[in-house]
């Protein structure tokens, strides 16, 4: 079984779109996709629009095994409630994986006001 690990960190926006658009299209032909939230302080609308398209595509492909995310703070859980994000991706604490897994880091920037 592929794993693709994705942590995140920052503050997400439209204006980063492009590298999470990238970094979601190399996982989403993986089996297990776990994506790390612990460092993410701030993602606007624009963001959970494409993570909820990567879990379509996913869907669409065969695969409907709900994505993981880890540690999101309680604003995001929030906001993956609010949206009902939350019945497509599977919300934890903490997730255990093996060492063979793809590991991807993308960093956010400032979020434009």
């Amino acid at each position: 079984m592929t794993a693709t690990i994705i942590e995140f960190s920052g503050e997400f926006d439209i204006t980063q779109s492009g590298c999470l658009d990238e970094a979601l299209s190399i996982a989403v032909e993986n089996d297990r996709v776990i994506l790390i939230f612990s460092d993410v302080a701030y993602m606007d609308s624009a963001f959970l629009n494409a993570l909820a398209m990567f879990r379509r595509r996913r869907h669409e492909d065969g695969n409907d095994a709900n994505p993981v995310i880890v540690g999101a703070r309680p604003p995001i859980a929030r906001l993956f409630a609010i949206t009902k994000l939350d019945k497509l991706f599977d919300l934890r604490q903490e997730a255990s994986y093996g060492p063979e897994c793809l590991r991807l880091t993308v960093r956010g920037g400032r979020p434009l006001y």
